[in-house]
């Protein structure tokens, strides 16, 4: 069982508070008891005493949580077309950069992939390693040595909804889970109501 939650916060809430709600959120309706959360030295977070793993990410105020039986990781980028932030993969984005960046995150043959397409592929790719790092708790770090998401599909799991690119690493019967579930989208208002 995987199950991906995402929200949208409101510009007052601070991205880690509301991905921390969010995760407690998803627990709890996942376990149907409210759980808590630890951090090891890394910042990878661990529910207290659990069953489940949950992974939580955020990109410029939207927020994911992932919950499975399993380890999981769960990454989310924006792509929108922000011409203030320098994060955002605008036309006027220079592809070399893109593919500069591959070169030093990535596995060649995922920079052969990026190359042919960098601002749609490059966050794809780097979605995926991240959440692929979350998982095994290596953290940016281990993004050079971790396999390549190409080559194991059957872990990672990649998909695109409008302006958000979000993945999800687990073993292959949670990745297939996520693909049948999707993400269900909470209102943030929803999820403070929950903690009362």
């Amino acid at each position: 069982m995987t199950r991906i939650f995402l929200t949208k916060l409101p510009p007052e809430i601070p991205e880690h508070t509301g991905g921390v709600d969010l995760a407690l959120f998803a627990l709890r309706k996942v376990s149907g008891v409210a759980q808590s959360l630890v951090y090891d030295a890394r910042g990878k977070p661990y529910v207290v005493g659990g069953r489940l793993f949950v992974s939580i990410s955020n990109s410029r105020g939207v927020c994911a949580a992932a919950v499975s039986d399993r380890l999981v990781g769960v990454d989310i980028e924006r792509r929108d077309t922000d011409p203030e932030d320098p994060r955002s993969f605008l036309p006027e984005r220079s592809d070399g950069l893109l593919v500069r960046l591959a070169a030093r995150w990535f596995r060649e043959d995922e920079t052969r992939y990026v190359m042919k397409a960098p601002r749609i592929r490059f966050p794809e790719i780097w979605t995926a390693k991240e959440s692929y790092v979350k998982m095994t708790g290596d953290g940016l770090s281990g993004m050079t040595s971790s396999p390549s998401v190409l080559a194991d599909t059957r872990n990672v799991y990649v998909r695109f909804d409008d302006d958000l690119v979000f993945g999800c690493a687990c073993s292959p019967s949670g990745v297939e889970n996520a693909q049948k579930t999707g993400a269900e989208f909470v209102e943030y208002a929803e999820i403070r109501s929950f903690r009362k």
